[in-house]
This record gives C-alpha cells, sequence and structure tokens, in this order.
C-alpha cells in the first residue's frame, strides 16, 4: 500500500505538444524506485532526455535506489548512466 501511494504514474518530456518520452515508476519512497518503463520516441533518442528522466525520478525520491529490467539493446545506456548489472527473475502466467 506505501509503494502504491507513494506512485506517481508517469514523468513526461515535451517538445511543444509532442511527447518525446517518458518514464513510469512505482517507489515506496524510502527503499526502491522500480522503472518500469523509460521511452523515448526513436528520433529523439541521443539528446539526454532518458538521462533528465532518470535524474527527474532520482531527485523526487533521492533516498531511494533505482531498479530497473533492461531488455537488452538498452544495456549500454544504463550502463553509461551509472547503472550495475544485477540478476533478477520474472514469471508470467498466460
Amino acid at each position: 500500500m506505501a509503494a502504491w501511494r507513494k506512485s506517481w504514474p508517469v514523468l513526461v518530456a515535451t517538445h511543444g505538444e509532442d511527447v518525446v518520452g517518458f518514464l513510469r515508476a512505482l517507489t515506496d519512497g524510502a527503499v526502491t524506485a522500480y522503472l518500469c518503463e523509460v521511452l523515448e520516441v526513436p528520433a529523439w533518442r541521443g539528446r539526454g532526455i532518458g538521462r533528465a528522466l532518470i535524474e527527474a525520478c532520482h531527485h523526487l525520491c533521492p533516498s531511494t535506489r533505482l531498479d530497473l529490467l533492461s531488455g537488452g539493446t538498452a544495456d549500454g545506456f544504463y550502463e553509461a548512466n551509472g547503472f550495475r548489472r544485477f540478476q533478477g527473475f520474472r514469471k508470467s502466467y498466460r
């Protein structure tokens, strides 16, 4: 319940009226902020939008660690931004 109360739906990066990136996170505000999605419009990649969204998230919850799962193609981005690898697991019911 604490995580639900401290969560926000999304941080949005815009250019004019266009959405060029967003970040959605869940947090308890004390231990972990889990970055659920960090997405950018492909034409806007490499301009610091993802980094700015992550920094804004950390600014909102400065005492938490940031955790996320990467799809593999973004691993280099996260490593370049100070994230370290950790092993995780996931199970989906179909």
